[in-house]
């Protein structure tokens, strides 16, 4: 199951309306932090409700509920996100919709669903808003199932570029987007295509233990891609882990790797500054992750994770301030 507060869930009325304020707060709101303490079951009930609103929702919403899907692993709401997918197009903001609702069932929905998925994501790189629009759908490769083929952009751009290429020499508007387009498909595709493999290499390994190091190491950022951001599915991989089994086991895992960042910081010390504020971070989501799983360091741990935590850095995996809470409440 999943770890429980400190000092336990928040109070019911409280949890409503921080639900409501981070899901559905108006665009221009200050940001509210992500409503961790709720009770996983109250965020369930929240969510089956705001889906209902289905049409009225905006993309921000349902980056929102992403969010929440994801961390208090919801995979059961995936169909209701799915139905949002009704080839319903015809501006802007519901391609930005769908595109994000793509990636929430290609993350979180059964084999079915991801399948699904991946087919409407062919009708979108085919969509007449995808012109334009290739960036955000060359980066939702990285969502979709390993059997996903990357033509379904790849194409389409292709075949903007053989349009633009006559025109290219003596127009300057259609020149920069060619140059454009052309450095989409020679870095950004095979970038992100890294990503996705990379993704898959570690959902498919055989060892859960090694899965799991894996995953941490790309929830403290310790692997980088230019243009993916992994620790959003690391998130949420291993709060499913966390689900199937219990929170001491992921403790572990990070109370290991802690150790392996001590212990590489002292064959490599003195560290340059640029390394050491690297590992400042390193050190403060591992530390935070080992307590928010339940886990305690020992003091050699507790004194290195003293000597170099981050106050005020943001890490997902960290029980949000209960005066955090309530001040987002009380605003």
């Amino acid at each position: 199951m999943l770890p429980k507060p400190p000092n336990g869930y928040l109070p019911k009325d409280q949890a409503e309306n921080l639900l409501r304020r981070f899901v559905m707060g108006a665009e221009m709101d200050a940001p509210t932090p992500l409503p961790n303490r709720a009770e996983p079951a109250q965020v369930d009930q929240f969510l089956a409700k705001v889906l209902e609103e289905g049409d009225k929702l905006k993309n921000r919403h349902i980056v929102r509920i992403g969010e929440l899907m994801r961390f208090f692993d919801l995979r059961s709401r995936s169909p209701e996100v799915q139905k949002l997918l009704s080839k319903q197009e015809r501006e802007l903001p519901q391609f930005y919709r769908s595109l994000t609702a793509l990636t929430i069932v290609a993350d979180m929905g059964d084999p079915p669903a991801q399948a699904a998925a991946a087919q409407y994501y062919q009708y979108l790189c085919a969509h007449r808003l995808a012109q334009g629009n290739y960036e955000g759908l060359v980066d939702t490769c990285f969502h979709l199932p390993a059997s996903a083929d990357a033509k379904s952009i790849t194409d389409p751009i292709a075949a903007r570029m053989k349009a633009l290429q006559p025109k290219s020499a003596t127009d300057d508007n259609a020149a920069v987007e060619y140059y454009k387009l052309e450095d989409l498909l020679n870095d950004r595709v095979p970038t992100v295509l890294a990503a996705k493999k990379r993704r898959h290499e570690i959902l498919e390994h055989k060892s859960e233990q090694r899965r799991c190091q894996e995953t941490i190491r790309l929830y403290l950022r310790a692997e980088r891609n230019g243009y993916i951001d992994y620790r959003p599915w690391a998130v949420m991989i291993l709060q499913r882990d966390c689900n199937a089994t219990d929170p001491p086991a992921l403790a572990k895992e990070f109370e290991h790797m802690f150790q392996l960042i001590m212990d590489q910081a002292a064959r490599q010390a003195p560290l340059p500054p640029g390394d050491e504020e690297d590992l400042k971070k390193y050190v403060t989501s591992c530390a935070r992750g080992v307590d928010f799983y339940r886990g305690k360091l020992d003091q050699s741990q507790t004194d290195f994770a003293n000597k170099y935590t981050v106050k005020e850095q943001n890490d997902p995996l960290h029980w949000t301030p209960e005066t955090d809470q309530e001040n987002a409440n009380a605003s």
